[in-house]
């Protein structure tokens, strides 16, 4: 298209577009097979952000520590979590994150952690931050977050999330 952008799909498809008749332009719905040059095709801009914050209900607290748990998803949370799903894991009672000491979102993921969670991480070899904390890892589970890095799945609670909270995932 004009402005760089690739259109793949059926003959088919229909598309909204801005087609010209003589002096008169008029819109009208044309499937892709029927489309011709210098017709213009209708593209969403910034679609209207109905999106919540997801309110957090977790209270199945079992391990030693104390930690704390947000009330609501707020975009800290959501950077934190969509680190998580990128770069770490968890096993039974801990969570590593997987980010060198030279990354900048190293000193990120510790201080998110401390502010979001009152938990501390540290240095586990060279290039990841460790934190045990069954809880933490229970709340993982409690928010869809679950799997190997080929199994993680984005929870679908996340896509109703407002427009910037859903950017900092």
């Amino acid at each position: 298209t004009e402005n760089q952008r690739d259109l793949k799909a059926t003959a088919n498809h229909p598309f909204l577009v801005l087609s010209k008749r003589g002096s008169f332009s008029y819109i009208s719905w044309k499937r892709l097979d029927t489309i011709k040059i210098n017709d213009l095709i209708a593209i969403s801009g910034m679609i209207p952000d109905k999106g919540k914050s997801f309110e957090i209900e977790f209270n199945e607290f079992r391990g030693n520590k104390s930690i704390t748990i947000p009330k609501e998803s707020s975009e800290d949370l959501m950077w934190l979590l969509g680190f998580y799903t990128g770069d770490s894991y968890k096993d039974s009672g801990r969570v590593y994150f997987a980010v060198s000491k030279k990354d900048k979102s190293h000193e990120k993921v510790k201080i998110l952690m401390r502010n979001l969670f009152n938990l501390e991480v540290k240095e586990h070899g060279p290039v990841v931050l460790r934190t045990g904390s069954i809880d933490f890892v229970k709340f993982l589970s409690y928010l869809g977050f679950n799997g190997r890095a080929k199994e993680k799945r984005i929870p679908k609670w996340v896509y109703k999330l407002p427009a910037n909270q859903k950017l900092a995932f």
